[in-house]
């Protein structure tokens, strides 16, 4: 074991100890204490872990299923829309058993609720490698120029489309109040709290990273653990760092740290290769992305709850996402032509702002190279997690009286994992989010099927039409 990968596991090791102890001296000691003291309630968590393992299954399965019939548009979307309506049509048929059924399935929910950000964090540690193609191929001269429309385009969409969905909203349409969904129902066998907080988690993690590191032994499993416990660590930080670093982002740095010390300097790998089998179907990321579809599709009970205030406020979500997905297409086309960006790089730059899938369907539609293209939808996913929501409150948009606006702005300017970034802090904006986040890709994907709307793009493009 050479030097670089020994002092890496040991840093691996370390942050595992401390973040074990502080999670135990915070308050795991006394939940664990209170678990094994009492029977019932040890056994209320077991169930509650098996209903969650059950249901995340059963989202995993729905998302293969339907993204074979529902080509090209992800199943985890389709699910999304399917989920929603049906909680909705039995929200009105039968409120109780609506109700009832959103209580059972809330191990999942929160669990992937909490973790969605971890889940996007895979493209973070391969971005490094993405980047590095990218350079090697256009030049920095070009690179740079890219750069500089994602920087400045997700910056435009964002702003235009919280002021554009507010001047809806001010214009005829409520913002309302979430809280005010449906009457609480009172249920006959209500549901333990979680017991899984930040502390287990935090002494959880720790106690395996430390373990593993020390052994040396099963490292994807390791590195798996320690992206968990820097996604952890993120959340313990202050609030003043967490608003200039998402946990999210520190997860993917710390991660792609981790995988590239373990392997460096042993003569057989780069760090190149480390970061890909990281991020690689059977790597920790690949596992983590695995879950992205389920999370996406549970995201469904969230709009449920939001669903007076998403219902007050149709027109302006509609509105307001199709209005991104403009300024979005055909702004990317403007800036490309002014700043005279190469034609290969222009165009694989048009489907930054909306999710994976959907954008690397429409860089076929276009011909443009999908590598690229993955590459700008991370960078504007990155850049949505870490200043999105900072930004519309520095233009004087709030999180509660423009929750809407402020969601409905980040899901177009950064998809999913701006989306992800919001989930565990804005309620409603989330909720706006992730509605949002579906009609853009619907609506960029329709135009950009359309013959004279993609004609129209390459002209203000100065492209050859294809």
């Amino acid at each position: 074991m050479d030097g670089v990968s020994l002092a890496t596991r040991g840093g691996m090791g370390v942050m595992g100890l401390v973040m074990a102890w502080e999670g135990w001296n915070r308050g795991a000691k006394e939940e664990i204490a209170a678990l094994l003291g009492d029977g019932d309630k040890f056994l209320r968590l077991w169930g509650r872990l098996g209903r969650a393992g059950l249901v995340v299954y059963l989202l995993r399965l729905g998302e293969l299923q339907l993204g074979k019939w529902s080509k090209p548009f992800p199943g985890s979307l389709s699910g999304l829309v399917i989920s929603t309506a049906g909680l909705l049509i039995l929200a009105r048929k039968r409120p109780l058993t609506a109700e009832r059924f959103v209580s059972w399935v809330q191990p999942a929910t929160d669990f992937l609720s909490w973790w969605m950000p971890l889940f996007f964090s895979p493209p973070l540690v391969g971005l490094p490698v993405a980047l590095d193609d990218v350079l090697r191929r256009a030049g920095p001269a070009s690179g740079l120029k890219g750069l500089a429309i994602l920087a400045g385009g997700f910056l435009a969409t964002l702003v235009s489309t919280a002021f554009f969905v507010r001047a809806c909203s001010r214009g005829g349409h409520h913002v309302g109040d979430s809280t005010g969904t449906n009457p609480p129902v009172n249920l006959s066998r209500a549901l333990p709290p979680p017991t899984n907080s930040l502390n287990m988690k935090s002494f959880l993690l720790g106690t395996a990273v430390c373990i593993l590191s020390v052994t040396g032994r099963f490292d994807n499993i390791n590195l798996g653990a320690f992206s968990a416990l820097s996604y952890v660590f993120g959340s313990y930080l202050p609030q003043s760092f967490r608003a200039s670093v998402h946990p999210v982002i520190l997860c993917g740095t710390l991660s792609a740290l981790a995988a590239a010390g373990l392997v460096c300097g042993n003569g057989t790998k780069t760090w190149r290769n480390a970061l890909q089998e990281f991020t690689g179907s059977h790597g920790p990321g690949g596992q983590f992305m695995k879950l992205l579809g389920p999370a996406l599709i549970a995201f469904a009970v969230r709009l449920y709850r939001s669903r007076r205030i998403l219902f007050q406020n149709t027109g302006p979500l509609i509105l307001g996402s199709a209005f991104g997905s403009f300024v979005s297409l055909y702004g990317t086309a403007v800036a490309s032509r002014l700043l005279g960006v190469n034609e290969e790089i222009a165009t694989a730059l048009v489907p930054r702002a909306i999710t994976t899938p959907l954008a690397v369907a429409m860089a076929k539609v276009l011909r443009a190279n999908s590598s690229l293209t993955v590459v700008a939808v991370v960078c504007s996913g990155v850049l949505g997690a870490n200043f999105g929501a900072r930004l519309l409150s520095s233009v004087g948009l709030s999180p509660n009286a423009d929750a809407i606006a402020r969601g409905v702005a980040v899901g177009s300017a950064s998809h999913g994992l701006g989306v992800a970034a919001l989930a565990n802090s804005e309620v409603d904006a989330s909720s706006a989010a992730a509605v949002s986040l579906a009609l853009t890709g619907a609506i960029s994907t329709i135009l950009m099927t359309t013959p004279s709307m993609r004609r129209m793009l390459f002209l203000i493009q100065g492209s050859t039409p294809r």
